[in-house]
């Protein structure tokens, strides 16, 4: 019982939060972006390429989402991804 809890638990966490990021604006996107780049410490161009090129972010979306849902998912992420990519670079604090 404890494992299938376990799994409904987390299937009903990963959709809430897919749920807010759908609800979230572009600039949210950017801004989370680039907060992630700032943690991640490597160089912006790096990781906006990695990301535009490998799209792992599609594997993210859950499996019952509908396809409409997945599609403006990754539009925002790609729109995110090409604004992030339009900005000259910041500095970014290397702790």
């Amino acid at each position: 019982m404890g494992l299938e809890i376990a799994d409904r638990t987390l299937f009903a966490l990963h959709d809430r939060v897919f749920r807010r990021l759908l609800a979230t604006s572009v600039s949210g996107y950017v801004d989370q972006l680039d907060e992630y780049i700032r943690y991640t410490r490597m160089e912006k161009t790096i990781v906006l390429k990695t990301w535009q090129t490998l799209q792992a972010y599609r594997a993210t979306v859950p499996m019952l989402a509908s396809l409409l849902y997945c599609e403006l998912f990754c539009l925002n992420i790609e729109v995110a991804l090409t604004i992030l990519h339009s900005r000259p670079a910041k500095e970014y604090i290397r702790r």
